[in-house]
């Protein structure tokens, strides 16, 4: 029997198009946060891709590389207010945490930009390795707080 009355028990990022009634492949960090979460195949997880599309899908298989999901339903999430961040390059921690308020808080557009007094800021973050810890800090912060877009950066 097909029950639409329940509610995901999970949020996970889909690098893939989530179009309804495909298989979407889940990374091997998604698929460990399912572990994690003892989410049982057969239940019901709901995707993100980033770019304001989200999906709900059941579970159809879990294992150390990979989960999938079949996707039932989609949805449009409207894109928030434009809000730009110029951020001030400063040491990798504190830049990784303003990523994910940045994030939480619904910034539309990330540039890290060296100011004057930033310049001497040693380890600074920035660089091409960087900015994927940054979008990797977004993502998370994405899932926690249930966005559906993130940040151009």
């Amino acid at each position: 029997m097909e029950r639409t009355d329940r509610t995901p028990v999970a949020t996970c990022f889909a690098a893939e198009p989530l179009v309804i009634g495909g298989t979407v492949t889940l990374s091997e960090e998604a698929a460990h946060h399912l572990r994690v979460a003892r989410v049982a195949v057969g239940e019901l997880v709901s995707l993100r891709d980033g770019a304001g599309r989200g999906a709900v899908g059941t579970l159809v298989k879990v294992s150390n590389k990979s989960a999938l999901v079949d996707v039932s339903e989609t949805s449009e999430i409207p894109r928030p207010a434009p809000i730009h961040l110029l951020a001030p390059v400063a040491d990798k921690e504190r830049t990784l945490w303003l990523a994910e308020k940045a994030m939480e808080l619904g910034v539309t557009s990330w540039r890290p930009v060296i100011w004057r007094r930033s310049k001497s800021v040693s380890p600074r973050g920035e660089g091409p390795t960087f900015q994927a810890k940054v979008r990797g800090r977004m993502i998370s912060a994405l899932i926690q707080s249930g966005s559906g877009w993130l940040p151009d950066l």
